[in-house]
């Protein structure tokens, strides 16, 4: 019979496990299926070792006066890998705040789960990773896994990777997410970690990966969305080896790339990491509504490549209604490599302040390799200071038409393809200040409808109308930033 305990670290020893006499930790408890585990609000829970959970649906959440804080589980003195280790699947874990393990200077997680572990919920938690590698949740997907993954509301604080989830035995096109159940990472914020050298040698602050470098699909049942992220060392949102994810109204604001060894590039959204990396890229991701603001690449970096939003080896990716403001030293804003039929529309893109490290050239938008066809419409390009605005370079097509620009820029064919569609626009594209085209813009009714019907999953694939620039739909026009 599945049992509530209740634990109080300061309750001393001695208790029965109700709520009146509470476990002052969790030693006391052996767990069957179905149990709930419940920490009081403002105790800390001191330990120098994991919590492994071995049988399935349990759940932990916090109970007590709701104006104390969330309880503490603090391992900073821990030398293990990971503060929970989760065994068994349907795991539930709310409220609580995990401390990672300090004293290990190695890969370390707040919470680890294995890769035969179906069904994950962790909301409303905070994470904080002193050592140099930590991770939020690390998530060891098994080949064919089926999992409702609910990743929502939480904080993590600290170096390293935010949430990661890699396959560990991938076969090329497989659906992890079979259950019909959608999933989501959303609502989380993701702030104030350092330069590392973190998992799978990554510094993400959502990523995934495949052991064998296969693409999953996803199948649209997966949503990363309303994330806020502050700061990485590789990419903010991480989308390589997975397909057919929407990624929508994130917010990844005043962030640094930070070269790091054996990195050939970073981005703010990576849709793929092109060939010679040992990794593949996704296809049919839609990447829309996200704000990427204060993006800094790095100064003088010969080796690095920063990219804001990169499609490296993904293809049939839908790029649209994104707000890009303030890229630095950036080698794009967006950057298509080895791969067919992307389409970047309907942005607003300001200031990309581009440059030359002494070895690159920086670009705003470049198609790359053979079979790449890239569509450039709707989009608004104001004070972009790049080298070479707009290339074809190696093979690749760049089609662009309908688009406002502030000014003249440069087109470079190089040895790919540069067509112009007509209907661009050279003037100022009156927007206001949430970057709207403003009554008299020149950018109302000046663009074209690329798709316009839903997709086989009722989402919208395009905006309404016919506008140039970042227009978009009625119920999402407002994000909501949370603080930090």
């Amino acid at each position: 019979m599945a049992t509530t305990y209740y634990v109080d670290h300061q309750y001393g020893s001695g208790g029965d496990g109700s709520e009146g006499s509470p476990y002052d930790n969790v030693n006391d408890i052996t767990l069957v299926d179905g149990d709930t585990v419940l920490f009081k609000r403002g105790s800390v829970h001191d330990v120098t070792w994991a919590w492994i959970i071995t049988v399935p649906n349990i759940t932990v959440d916090a109970y007590g006066d709701e104006s104390m804080p969330r309880p503490v589980w603090d391992n900073t003195g821990g030398t293990g890998s990971r503060s929970l280790h989760i065994q068994a699947g349907n795991f539930s874990i709310s409220n609580m705040h995990i401390k990672s393990c300090s004293a290990n200077t190695g890969n370390t997680k707040g919470i680890e789960v294995y890769s035969n572990v179906v069904g994950l919920t962790v909301r409303n938690c905070k994470f904080e990773g002193q050592a140099n590698t930590a991770n939020g949740v690390f998530y060891a997907i098994d080949s064919g896994a089926s999992f409702p993954l609910q990743i929502t509301d939480n904080e993590v604080v600290g170096a390293g990777v935010g949430f990661w989830f890699r396959n560990t035995s991938a076969v090329a096109g497989e659906r992890l997410l079979s259950s019909t159940t959608p999933s989501y990472i959303s609502r989380n914020i993701l702030h104030n970690w350092s330069f590392a050298d973190s998992h799978d040698g990554t510094g993400d602050g959502i990523g995934f990966s495949n052991v064998n470098n296969e693409e999953s699909d996803m199948n649209y049942l997966l949503t990363v969305s309303d994330n806020v992220i502050n700061g990485w060392s590789e990419n903010g949102i991480d989308l390589k080896c997975v397909s057919k994810v929407i990624c929508e109204r994130n917010i990844l604001d005043s962030v640094a790339s930070v070269a790091r060894t054996g990195s050939t590039g970073t981005s703010g959204i990576t849709l793929g990491a092109g060939s010679g990396t040992g990794y593949v890229g996704g296809h049919s991701q839609i990447i829309r509504n996200n704000v990427l603001r204060n993006i800094q690449g790095v100064s003088g970096d010969t080796t690095n490549e920063f990219t804001a939003i990169s499609s490296r080896g993904a293809s049939d990716c839908d790029i649209y209604n994104n707000i890009l403001i303030d890229i630095q030293h950036s080698f794009s804003v967006f950057v298509a490599n080895e791969n067919d039929g992307n389409r970047f529309y309907n942005n607003t893109i300001i200031r990309d302040i581009g440059g030359t490290d002494g070895t690159n050239d920086f670009y705003v938008i470049r198609a790359d390799g053979a079979n790449n066809v890239l569509k450039i419409y709707n989009n608004v390009f104001i004070d972009c200071a790049s080298t070479d605005t707009f290339v074809s370079g190696d093979s690749g097509e760049l089609e662009y038409g309908y688009n406002c620009f502030d000014q003249t820029y440069d087109f470079v064919s190089g040895t790919g393809t540069l067509t112009n569609s007509g209907s661009n626009v050279v003037a100022d594209p009156l927007l206001d200040d949430n970057y709207y085209p403003t009554q008299n813009s020149p950018c109302i009714g000046a663009g074209t409808v690329l798709i316009s019907d839903k997709d086989a999953y009722g989402r919208y694939n395009m905006t309404d109308g016919n506008h140039i620039g970042a227009v978009w739909p009625e119920e999402e026009m407002t994000i909501t930033r949370r603080q930090f």
